[in-house]
């Protein structure tokens, strides 16, 4: 027994023109035991077994690395094959501003091979073309911000060996004449910083309106409190004033289950019942050892 080896591709590289139907891809290695098969993309599984199926024309998205893995109890054997998708560019266009006022403007190309031609045109009408024999994808032109005739709609269009792209535009307007540091601010990251220092000032205020909120709210809460107790006090002071002086006659509370009377005495923070078992009842009148009768 041994693991796989001698593993074998049908093809190594191929290109092929976006559109297209691609042949099956056959993998085959030399194991014992019989291996497992298994195709992955950027470490994913897109199918299992030897032959990988491609049951729709291509598109520029499906181009990559294929990788088969075979593997069994003994170990593991992989091989790559490069699919590269031919295309027409699709092109993009940006705008910035320099720090006098210039206006540039960038078409960025996006194809493989890459383009080689790039066509401007402002209002449909060609104003500039350039053929590049580097990689760089990319075509910039500059335009003065006092030139009252550069404003209108601009589009780009980049060709490579396989055609043309769709033509990308972009719409310049005239602006207030900003300069300096306001150019700076217009421009798209720029707009992104001064918005997410706005949202936090924002979200500061709000914190501090909040605090605020809630010191003046606990500062009510007090002072409703002291007003509610000095009342109390005043209510006891008032209790006090109509209570029972301490050594005058008890009052009458009430009479127990035999009929003997219960006796409350008033003193200013509270009142006291209690039953006197030396009480004496002559003519209905109940009399305390020192003759006092009870106030009812």
């Amino acid at each position: 027994e041994y693991p796989p080896e001698n593993i074998q591709l049908s093809a190594v590289r191929l290109e092929v023109m976006e559109g297209e139907i691609l042949d099956d891809l056959v993998c085959s290695a030399s194991a014992h035991p019989l291996a497992d098969y298994e195709w992955q993309v950027d470490g994913k599984m897109v199918a299992r077994g030897p032959v990988l199926s491609f049951n729709s024309s291509l598109s520029r998205a499906m181009g990559g690395n294929y990788t088969c893995v075979v593997m069994n109890r003994h170990g593991i054997s992989r091989a790559t094959v490069s699919i590269t998708v031919l295309h027409r560019p699709l092109c993009e266009m940006m705008k910035d501003y320099t720090d006098e006022g210039n206006v540039v403007l960038s078409c960025r190309s996006y194809a493989h091979p890459a383009a080689f031609n790039f066509s401007w045109f402002r209002n449909n009408e060609s104003i500039f073309s350039e053929t590049r024999e580097s990689n760089r994808q990319e075509s910039i032109i500059a335009l003065s911000g006092v030139n009252p005739n550069v404003y209108g709609k601009y589009s780009c269009i980049a060709a490579n060996e396989i055609g043309a792209s769709d033509p990308c535009s972009l719409d310049l307007t005239a602006l207030p004449s900003p300069s300096g540091w306001v150019q700076l601010l217009l421009q798209e990251e720029n707009l992104l910083i001064v918005a997410g220092i706005s949202g936090g000032i924002g979200i500061l205020l709000i914190i501090f309106l909040t605090t605020a909120v809630a010191i003046v709210l606990r500062r009510r809460m007090k002072a409703n409190s002291k007003e509610a107790l000095q009342e109390r006090h005043h209510h006891h002071g008032d209790r006090a004033a109509d209570s029972t002086p301490i050594g005058a006659s008890p009052l009458l509370s009430g009479h127990r289950q035999d009929d003997s009377p219960l006796l409350r005495k008033k003193f200013p923070d509270h009142e006291f019942v209690y039953h006197d078992p030396t009480l004496e009842k002559s003519n209905g009148i109940y009399r305390n050892q020192q003759g006092r009768k009870l106030v009812g």
